[in-house]
C-alpha cells in the first residue's frame, strides 16, 4: 500500500516497540518495510501515511495549599475558580496533566502565573509547579501542553486564586485604626482642654480669691480705721463732755459746800452720779462694739433685748420684741453693731422719754441682704413732715444729742434708709 512521500519527519525510540535506541543499520525493502539492526536485535517499521493530529488536552490533576490538599476531581478539572486564600496560607502547589492516546506521544507542559510571571515558561517535562510565599494579591495560573509535533493546546487549564491581605492591611481595618486613632486624639484634646480649663479656673478662682482677701484686708482696715475714729469721737464727745460736766459739778458742790449753803447740796451730787451712769454706759457700749467676739447677729438681739427690757419695765412699758430665728445668725462688722444699736437706743429712747406710750412694739427681720428695724409705740406721736430738720427739744435725746436727725445720719452713713411715721395722737413707727 503506497502514500503520498512528505518531508515530514517522524522520531522512533524504543517508546514505540524499537528494540534498542542504539541502531547499527537501517535498509528498506520493496514493500517500503525498515529494517532496523540494533544491539538487541533487528526491528521491522512500517510507515504509515501521516494522520491528523488534534492539539493535546491538559487539566490540573491536583492542588494543595499550605500543605492541605484541595478537593479535585478524580479525572482532573480544566478551571479551577475564585479561591480565597489567608495570607497566611500564601503557599500552593499545583499538579496538572494531558492525557495522550499516541503511541510513545510525549508531551511537554509551559505554564505561567498571572500577577507574578509576564511570559510563559520555556517548555518543561515538569507535572507540578510549586509557589511559596506569594504576596497578597489577585492570581491566574495558566498551562498548556505541547506534543511531539509542537501543538499547543487549545485552551489552556487554569487555577484562578486571591490571597487575602493580612488583617492589618485590610482597608476596613485601616480604616478602623485611623478612626480609633482619631478618636484617642480627640480625647487627648478634649482632656487636655478640659485640664486647661481647669487649672484657668483654678488659676482665675485663686486670683479672684487673692483679690477678695486683699479687698476684704483693705474693708477690715478701712473699717478698723473707722473704729478707731469712732471710738475717739466717743471718747472725746460722749466721755469729754461727761468728764467736763462731773468737773463742773464738782466744783459747784464744793463752793456750794465752803459756803454753807443747805437745801440744794444734793443737786449737784445728784447731777454727778447721773452722769457717771451715762458715763459707765456709754463706754460699756464702746467696749461690746469693739469686742471681736461680740460680731454675731444673736450678740445684738441679746443687747437690743436686754437694754429694751431694763428702760421699758423701768417705766412699766409693755412691749414685745420679735427678732430672726437662732438658725438666721450671721456675722456683723462691729461698725454695723454699733449703728443699729446706737440708733436702737436712740430710738427707745424717744419712746421712753418723749412719747408718753403704755405699750411698744420692737420687730427686727432679715429680708434679703437689708436689716430692717421698726419701732412702734401707742404714744402722743408728732408732725413727722418736719422731724428730722427740727431740733426742738420734744424729739431729741436728754442729754443733748441730736436726736432723730442722728438716726437718718447714721443710717445713711451706713449705705441705708431711715423713715419715720408719726401724727399727733396716732402713735410713732420708726424704720
Amino acid at each position: 500500500m503506497g502514500y503520498q512521500a512528505t518531508t515530514r519527519a517522524v522520531s522512533v525510540s524504543s517508546a514505540d516497540g524499537l528494540s534498542s535506541d542504539f541502531t547499527k543499520f537501517i535498509y528498506r525493502d520493496n514493500q517500503n518495510a525498515l529494517w532496523i539492526g540494533t544491539l538487541n536485535g533487528i526491528s521491522r517499521f512500517t510507515p504509515e501515511p501521516p494522520s491528523v493530529t488534534s492539539p493535546p488536552s491538559i487539566v490540573v490533576s491536583g492542588l494543595r495549599i499550605a500543605g492541605e490538599a484541595y478537593a479535585v476531581n478524580e479525572l482532573g478539572e480544566d478551571a479551577i475558580d475564585n479561591l480565597e486564600l489567608q495570607s497566611n496560607r500564601n503557599q500552593v502547589q499545583i499538579d496538572f496533566t494531558a492525557p495522550a492516546f499516541g503511541l510513545g506521544e510525549t508531551l511537554r507542559f509551559q505554564y505561567k502565573l498571572e500577577g507574578a510571571d509576564a511570559n510563559w515558561s520555556a517548555p518543561t517535562d515538569l507535572r507540578t509547579i510549586n509557589y511559596a510565599n506569594l504576596s497578597p494579591g489577585n492570581y491566574r495560573f495558566l498551562v498548556q501542553a505541547i506534543n511531539g509535533e509542537g501543538i499547543l493546546s487549545v485552551n489552556p487549564a487554569t487555577v484562578t486564586f486571591t490571597i487575602l491581605q493580612p488583617i492589618w492591611l485590610r482597608s476596613w481595618f485601616v480604616g478602623l485604626v485611623a478612626v480609633l486613632v482619631a478618636a484617642i486624639l480627640y480625647s487627648f484634646y478634649r482632656y487636655r482642654t478640659a485640664r486647661l480649663r481647669e487649672v484657668n479656673s483654678a488659676l482665675a478662682e485663686t486670683q479672684l480669691a487673692e483679690e477678695a482677701l486683699g479687698r476684704s484686708r483693705t474693708e477690715r482696715l478701712a473699717e478698723l480705721e473707722r473704729v478707731r475714729a469712732r471710738i475717739a469721737t466717743d471718747l472725746h464727745d460722749d466721755i469729754g463732755s461727761s468728764l467736763t460736766q462731773i468737773a463742773i459739778l464738782s466744783e459747784v458742790a464744793h463752793q456750794r459746800a465752803s459756803e454753807g449753803a443747805g437745801e440744794n447740796d444734793s443737786e449737784p451730787i445728784a447731777r454727778i452720779i447721773s452722769v457717771s451712769n451715762e458715763l459707765v454706759d456709754t463706754m460699756s457700749d464702746i467696749v461690746w462694739a469693739i469686742n471681736p467676739k461680740r460680731d454675731h447677729l444673736s450678740d445684738l438681739l441679746h443687747r437690743m433685748r436686754r437694754f429694751a427690757s431694763d428702760v421699758f419695765t423701768a417705766r412699766q412699758i409693755a412691749f414685745q420684741f420679735r427678732a430672726p430665728e437662732p438658725e438666721h445668725d450671721i456675722e456683723l462688722g462691729a461698725n454695723v453693731r454699733r449703728e443699729v444699736f446706737l440708733i436702737f437706743k436712740e430710738g427707745v429712747n424717744n419712746v421712753v422719754k418723749h412719747s408718753d406710750c403704755t405699750r411698744a412694739e420692737i420687730e427686727f427681720q432679715i429680708e434679703g441682704d437689708w436689716l430692717v428695724l421698726k419701732i412702734t409705740d401707742n404714744g402722743r406721736g408728732f408732725d413727722s413732715t418736719r422731724a428730722l430738720y427740727d431740733s426742738a427739744p420734744a424729739i431729741t435725746s436728754a442729754r443733748g444729742g441730736n436726736g432723730l436727725p442722728s438716726m437718718h445720719r447714721r443710717a445713711r452713713e451706713m449705705g441705708g434708709q431711715f423713715q419715720i411715721v408719726s401724727r399727733n395722737g396716732e402713735g410713732t413707727t420708726a424704720i
